[in-house]
């Protein structure tokens, strides 16, 4: 059994950072175990393919603004590594 758990952690003007744990298991026990997790960055589009805003995620507990503080420290790794790629992965063409 697998059981996908996912949740918006950030946002920015266009874009949704939502982290994703997968946890996997024996369907006869039920017991769940943590087996991965990811963050995945969608930028919400309209029917013409243009960046739209979002609504702005607010973190309020502790637990949601250190995701937060992951995801957009992420980002910024990424950001700062760009310039490192091949041009065509940078732009999302390979």
């Amino acid at each position: 059994m697998v059981e996908l758990r996912a949740r918006v952690v950030a946002t920015g003007r266009t874009s949704m950072h939502i982290h994703i744990t997968v946890h996997a298991g024996d369907p006869k026990s039920g017991q769940l175990r943590l087996t991965t997790d990811c963050l995945i960055v969608f930028v919400a589009v309209d029917e013409n393919g243009n960046p739209i805003p979002v609504p702005t995620f607010t973190p309020e507990t502790d637990e949601q603004k250190r995701l937060a503080k992951y995801a957009l420290d992420v980002k910024e790794a990424l950001d700062a590594i760009v310039d490192l790629k091949p041009e065509e992965v940078a732009r999302g063409q390979v």
